[in-house]
């Protein structure tokens, strides 16, 4: 979480500040043109990242910053890739070991790193060993906390307080953290990608 805020931080501090007032909704709608989209969008654009890379070239704290990131993205072109996650416990609510989870948040946060490190530097062999995260991560039959699956949860009534016939059963956190993540990876991996790969992802 700390690193994807940095990431955030770092992107946001890169770009001219803006004066921002109350933003409607037809405003967002009016704002973008669909047709005329080009990744990357969702946290910058292509045309932002002059601008970007040349203030993390003048300011030694973000410069610190993006060389961590670049140091993290090299170690992790030698890591192997397990392509079956250790099992979860029958009853997490009760008892967990956390390999599942370090597993999944950790590969997620290592595609994310890359996929950052690559929109930086241009390097497609950082995008290239993303996507061998990332595709093990889509092979996984769900991405819920297995305490949050319908047998467990059930007598639990979850979310807490909701009536009966609004309680939802197949979302929780982790699909929520694992999609906006996955997004932003689809989005900075995309020029290169084949279309395989992005119907993939």
């Amino acid at each position: 979480m700390i690193k994807r805020l940095s990431v955030i931080l770092l992107m946001l501090s890169a770009l001219t500040s803006t004066a921002y007032s109350q933003v409607t909704k037809e405003d967002i709608a009016g704002a973008i043109d669909k047709g005329k989209l080009v990744h990357p969008y969702l946290y910058f654009s292509e045309q932002d990242k002059p601008a970007m890379l040349e203030r993390i070239n003048n300011d030694p704290e973000q410069r610190r910053i993006l060389d961590r990131y670049k140091a993290d993205a090299k170690r992790l072109m030698y890591l192997t890739i397990d392509e079956y996650p250790p099992k979860e416990a029958k009853h997490p609510r009760y008892w967990s070991d956390g390999k599942y989870d370090q597993y999944v948040n950790g590969y997620m946060d290592n595609a994310e790193t890359l996929a950052f490190v690559y929109q930086m530097t241009g390097d497609e062999k950082y995008a290239a060993k993303a996507y061998e995260f990332v595709n093990v991560l889509c092979d996984l039959q769900t991405w819920r906390y297995r305490a949050h699956e319908f047998p467990i949860i059930y007598s639990r009534v979850f979310p807490w307080g909701d009536k009966d016939d609004q309680v939802l059963f197949n979302f929780d956190i982790r699909t929520g953290d694992m999609s906006y993540q996955m997004g932003a990876v689809y989005d900075w991996l995309y020029p290169a990608l084949n279309k395989e790969q992005r119907d993939r992802i």
